[in-house]
């Protein structure tokens, strides 16, 4: 892990008039749930974890630990996600899903859920540099805070995050 292998070498040239940061990247997609992103979220969610563990332990060094949590960004992850690569996806879960009533509801399930999300990020997506903008003012700051949110998309989720998990999952459904 790249925070371990450097944590030495931060304390040993940390000055000694003011702190040291460490500043990890998660996601707005820990504060909801949604389909077929389980392991992205769970691998993000561990990282809000680690922060909180870290600036924990860390506090007495003098380490500032903040976890920024971009909503969607103009990548092309989602913009080149079309309907051949639902195809590649659906055929390495074919051996797995014998029956085709259960692969049919799988891939509407997925069809639906790229296209609505191709369709919400292409408005709401913010370009790469506004988390760079972010993660610049959490070094910079005097006293940075626990948690940034990069874009009104990550307050609008903090919000659904709120609300009972049944009827975030049935605005999900929409």
């Amino acid at each position: 892990m790249v925070t371990k292998a450097f944590l030495p070498l931060l304390r040993q040239y940390k000055p000694k008039d003011r702190t040291s940061r460490l500043v990890f990247i998660s996601t707005s997609g820990i504060l909801v749930s949604n389909p077929f992103i389980g392991t992205y979220g769970a691998s993000k969610a561990a990282i809000g974890v680690l922060a909180g563990s870290l600036r924990l332990e860390l506090a007495s060094w003098g380490f500032d630990v903040s976890v920024v949590i971009p909503g969607p960004v103009a990548t092309p992850i989602l913009s080149d996600f079309d309907d051949n690569e639902v195809d590649t996806l659906l055929k390495q879960l074919k051996p797995g899903l014998h029956e085709e009533e259960v692969l049919g509801t799988y891939e509407r399930l997925m069809r639906d859920f790229t296209k609505k999300t191709r369709v919400l990020f292409g408005y709401i997506a913010k370009k790469p540099e506004a988390s760079t903008r972010v993660i610049e003012s959490c070094l910079l700051a005097r006293r940075p805070k626990t948690e940034y949110d990069v874009g009104e998309f990550v307050v609008v989720v903090r919000f659904l995050s709120l609300l009972p998990v049944r009827l975030t999952d049935w605005l999900n459904s929409l």
